[in-house]
């Protein structure tokens, strides 16, 4: 199998690898430093509430993404592509859907409309979300982890001919390396909680994740769409 580089492969700048490579080390870091200082964690904790930049930057990718992996889809069904391949973006896309829907509370956030009764008696925060109800609560953490999870084992697949056109890019791998070992964390705070302020920290360090998720999906969608335009022509 041939080796393509970044440039050659995505018909984009090698810099913009660099860059994808970095980012989610550097905005998981620079959250994590600043959450631990008193002057500046105010500010951190700020931007990750409830409605605020983190929540922005995490709904907007993934609707962005649940629509550019509709679109990529239907054209590579058009294309005659093997069912498996459109169907698998087409269920991604739903994911991505899905994560915006929850992450809004389906439009809870925007329009303020009333809690039906199902969710007001059974969702922890009484509103319209799937991910806050009894039972799920607090477990969010198995949802990160197999996503970041099925991007590794998408890696190694990708080495497989057959499903090469649904393997991730490899400009991923640290996002998803990132995703498993802040889920893994997770799970050993849960059995060996720690002190209460770095359990907060930790904790609000999942929101940081879940817009990196909706990123890496928007970027999946968007690098795949254009490594198999160029492959079709």
């Amino acid at each position: 199998m041939e080796t393509l580089s970044f440039a050659e492969e995505y018909q984009l700048p090698a810099s913009l690898e660099r860059w994808i490579v970095l980012f989610p080390t550097v905005v998981f870091v620079l959250f994590a430093v600043t959450m631990s200082f008193d002057a500046t964690q105010d500010y951190a904790f700020a931007l990750v509430k409830e409605n605020n930049l983190v929540d922005a930057l995490t709904w907007v990718p993934a609707l962005l993404g649940g629509v550019l992996g509709v679109i990529l889809a239907v054209r590579e069904r058009r294309r005659g592509r093997e069912w498996v391949i459109w169907f698998f973006y087409l269920i991604f896309a739903l994911g991505l859907f899905f994560l915006a829907g929850e992450e809004t509370s389906w439009g809870q956030d925007f329009h303020q409309y009333k809690t039906p009764d199902f969710f007001e008696r059974r969702n922890e925060q009484g509103e319209v979300s799937l991910h806050n109800l009894e039972g799920w609560q607090g477990k969010n953490h198995l949802l990160r982890l197999a996503f970041g999870a099925g991007g590794l084992i998408g890696l190694r697949a990708g080495k497989s001919e057959r499903f090469r056109d649904i393997a991730p890019p490899i400009a991923l791998r640290v996002w998803f390396w990132l995703m498993v070992a802040k889920s893994v964390l997770d799970i050993y705070i849960k059995a060996y909680p720690p002190a209460p302020m770095p359990a907060f920290i930790i904790s609000q360090l999942s929101e940081v994740v879940e817009m990196l998720v909706a990123m890496a999906g928007l970027l999946y969608v968007w690098l795949n769409g254009r490594r198999l335009a160029r492959s079709s022509v």
